[in-house]
């Protein structure tokens, strides 16, 4: 019922004093946090700590995470995608507010030159659609909706991109809990994101493909 890592911090605190703490990371949030960085073309999962307030880039490049990526997934699944040119942005919540993103857990999804940004989110979104607990109808009916919307949209389905936002909007604050309020905030996360990639997929090709040597 507890998060270890404000217990861990608690420890530190009360062993070094607030004065200590507060030297370390951004003045609207101070201290350190962990970062779970990953990428899509499966490095695996690699646990960074560093002080709050640090850039995405430097977050990446300590990782172990190639240096430009197309874009990059924080918050977790229920997250938001910051375009390439948002990774110098410091790790805080006021900073990537402009975003509409929040560090959130942590978690940190490169997404490789290499990897489909629509061939991920769909299969994200198909994850997140078997992930619900059967009580209500956003969750049960409305998440699968958003699924297959999603690969029609990666299939060039012209018409995908106008329905995937229309669920997103139906889904939205009438579930039990927040999930498919985060699932449908990723879709369009997705929309915003990647326009280009839905007009290229829409015209029968792939910005991926076009990337790789």
């Amino acid at each position: 019922m507890q998060n270890v890592e404000t217990l861990a911090h608690l420890a530190l605190v009360a062993r070094y004093g607030p004065v200590w703490f507060a030297g370390v990371g951004d003045p609207d949030a101070r201290g350190s946090m962990l970062f779970s960085v990953s990428s899509t073309i499966g490095t695996g999962v690699r646990v960074v700590e560093a002080p709050t307030g640090t850039p995405y880039a430097q977050v990446l490049a300590t990782a172990g995470i190639e240096a430009t990526p197309q874009a990059v997934l924080v918050g977790g699944y229920h997250g938001t995608w910051l375009p390439r040119e948002a990774l110098a942005a410091p790790a805080t919540r006021n900073a990537l507010a402009r975003y509409g993103a929040s560090p959130g857990a942590g978690v940190v999804v490169a997404l490789a030159r290499e990897s489909c940004p629509l061939d991920v989110a769909a299969r994200i979104v198909a994850y997140l659609a078997g992930e619900n607990a059967g009580q209500c109808g956003p969750c049960v009916n409305g998440l699968p909706a958003l699924s297959e919307q999603m690969r029609r949209l990666l299939r060039g389905d012209r018409g995908a991109a106008a329905a995937a936002a229309r669920y997103a909007g139906l889904v939205d604050g009438r579930g039990g809990c927040h999930h498919p309020d985060g699932t449908a905030a990723f879709v369009r996360s997705t929309l915003v994101t990647f326009g280009d990639d839905v007009d290229a997929h829409a015209a029968g090709t792939c910005t991926a493909q076009e990337t790789q040597p």
